[in-house]
C-alpha cells in the first residue's frame, strides 16, 4: 500500500502545512472535528455496504467500530502535526503487543503466526485508508 497525505477534510485537496496542536489548538479544532465527524460517517458508511474487513470484523465487531475510527483519527492528526503515523508504526505497535502478551517473542514465533500478524495489520491499515479516503480527510501518493 501506498503512502497517504492528509487532506482538507471533506476535499481531495492536499493540505500542505502542519498544525502544532498543542500550540495552536483554535487552528487545528476545525480541521479535528471535521476530520472526527467525517470519519465516523464513513466508518458506519462502509459499514453498511459491507465493505469493513478487519480481524474484529466477525469476533468483536464493538471493539472494531471503536478502534477502527480511533486509529484513523490517529493517523489524520499525526500527520496534521507533520509526524505522520504510518503502517510501518502500526504494525510495530502489534509486535510490541504480541512481545508484551505471549510467552514467545515475535521472532522466535511459528511462520503462521508471523502471517496471521501480518496480514491482520495490512487488513487493519487497508480498513483505516478506505475509512479515510471514503471521509475525504486522506488520499494515497
Amino acid at each position: 500500500m501506498g503512502n497517504v497525505i492528509i487532506t482538507y477534510p471533506g476535499t481531495d485537496i492536499p493540505f500542505p502545512y502542519t498544525i502544532d496542536i498543542a500550540e495552536h489548538p483554535e487552528e487545528a479544532a476545525p480541521f479535528l472535528f471535521t476530520s472526527i465527524e467525517g470519519i465516523k460517517e464513513a466508518y458506519n458508511d462502509l459499514v453498511f455496504e459491507d465493505l469493513i474487513n478487519t480481524p474484529f470484523t466477525s469476533i468483536d465487531p464493538i471493539q472494531e467500530s471503536e478502534a477502527v475510527p480511533q486509529q484513523m483519527e490517529w493517523v489524520y492528526t499525526s500527520a496534521l502535526e507533520g509526524e505522520p503515523y504510518t503502517q510501518e508504526d502500526f504494525k510495530g505497535n502489534i509486535v510490541e503487543q504480541f512481545n508484551e502478551n505471549s510467552p514467545v517473542s515475535f521472532e522466535d514465533a511459528p511462520e503462521a503466526v508471523k502471517e496471521q500478524i501480518e496480514t491482520g495489520t495490512l487488513q487493519f491499515w487497508g480498513t483505516y485508508t478506505a475509512v479515510g479516503e471514503k471521509a475525504k480527510i486522506l488520499v494515497k501518493k
